[in-house]
């Protein structure tokens, strides 16, 4: 046993003895190595560069090379560039190296020697990719612009360099006024505010933001929503400036935000009330409001009351207001079937799972039309005594909340019809 530690220490003092010989033959080359270091971080570029040449064949030589490249590439040699990315061709430094010089290439519109080097770099860079994007505009490529509004309209945050290539999309008319507006929205409702203010200098200045309000809104959401007096019917910017400012109440205080959407609800369109309510609900949910469920449904809610109210006026075919009469029944089921299949495309209602049925329906309708001109005289009736094909489709509607006025059918009595809209022959 003693002979064993006996070995073991023996073993252990070698082992530290050649250490502390390694440590004593490195220490002078690691202070040189920090002192390089040391002198990067201050910006004294002479005595890195005698630091560098000192540490001439360290293992480490090429970190005060390349220290003393990047801290002056726009006043670096571009071959003491290259011969960096040459001698470390598949180093970290290197690659990194190559990212701040085609920046520096870019910002200085070097376009042949960008172009020589833009395809060695790896990974996703959005500041090089656009100074890509203005290289290939600089020799009229014409698929840069569709290949930058991918870019656009992803609603990241960009740098600086990628706002010449959207300011020239959306003079060109790659870009429209509407994807202006709804990168807008949506950097505001990440926050980006920044970003934002670069994006609403694309837009004309009689439509687009205006800084002051969007000032106030970031910094007050919930003063501005007490003052503002947009009207009834604000213009696209008030509009986004009211989306604006609900969401950020909302992340301090979703229950006031939920209660000023319910009163600016009719003032938004549609789809900017759905966008509203799904904000809200988000930030309720994140701060795990008990209430963040319902809200979300309100973006459903919001749906069904756009029908309501406004399906019959925008939406109405002439047909609706007819007769639907054996002779006009086959003409009726196919605008009823057309109305339906537009409202699923347009709203995702469900509904159009009873277009098979409806065709039978017309089938037969024209089976009807055919007896009755073929001398067989029958007594005309009405569609409202529809078979059971249709009545099955409007209890499915009916399952699902209040069956929409657009879907009833219209007879010659004005009970079933609203006040405002009469039937008139005309409309057929």
């Amino acid at each position: 046993m003693a002979l064993i530690c006996i070995k073991t220490l023996g073993r252990t003092m070698c082992a530290a003895a050649a250490f502390a010989a390694a440590f004593a033959c490195a220490e002078p080359n690691d202070a040189l190595f920090l002192a390089a270091r040391d002198a990067a971080a201050r910006g004294q570029w002479r005595a890195l560069q005698e630091y560098r040449d000192q540490l001439s064949g360290h293992v480490l030589a090429a970190y005060p090379a390349y220290w003393l490249l990047s801290g002056n590439l726009e006043r670096s040699d571009p071959r003491e560039v290259q011969d960096f990315l040459a001698r470390y061709p598949d180093s970290p430094l290197a690659e990194s190296l190559r990212r701040e010089w085609l920046r520096v290439l870019g910002a200085g519109a070097s376009w042949e020697q960008f172009r020589a080097e833009y395809p060695k770099v790896g990974g996703d860079d959005v500041e090089i990719a656009c100074y890509s994007f203005q290289e290939r505009l600089a020799r009229n490529d014409p698929d840069a612009l569709p290949e930058s509004r991918a870019l656009f309209v992803s609603a990241r945050e960009v740098p600086t360099a990628c706002d010449p290539v959207f300011a020239r999309a959306f003079a060109d008319g790659a870009l429209t006024e509407a994807q202006v507006w709804d990168r807008l929205r949506r950097l505001l409702a990440a926050g980006s505010v920044k970003d934002a203010r670069r994006t609403n200098l694309l837009l004309p200045k009689k439509v687009a933001m205006v800084e002051k309000e969007l000032d106030r809104a970031n910094a007050d959401p919930h003063r501005f929503l007490v003052h503002e007096r947009f009207g009834k019917r604000p213009a696209r910017d008030s509009q986004e400036l009211l989306l604006f400012a609900l969401e950020k109440l909302s992340r301090s205080k979703p229950d006031e935000a939920a209660e000023r959407l319910a009163e600016a609800s009719p003032r938004l369109t549609l789809d900017e009330v759905q966008f509203a309510w799904g904000q809200v609900a988000l930030q309720a949910a994140l701060s795990h409001n008990p209430r963040a469920l319902e809200w979300y449904g309100e973006a459903d809610a919001a749906t069904r009351r756009h029908l309501l109210a406004n399906g019959i006026d925008q939406h109405r075919s002439p047909c609706l207001l007819c007769l639907p009469t054996a002779e006009s029944g086959v003409l009726y089921v196919d605008c009823l079937k057309h109305r339906l299949q537009q409202l699923s495309d347009r709203h995702g209602l469900e509904v159009v799972r009873c277009l098979p049925e409806l065709r039978r329906l017309r089938g037969r309708q024209g089976a009807r039309r055919r007896l009755d001109r073929g001398g067989d005289h029958r007594t005309t009736r009405s569609a409202c005594k529809a078979p059971a094909a249709l009545i099955d489709c409007r209890m499915l509607i009916r399952s699902r909340g209040p069956t929409p006025s657009a879907f009833r059918l219209a007879t010659r009595s004005r009970s079933v019809t609203l006040p405002w809209r009469i039937p008139s022959l005309r409309s057929c």
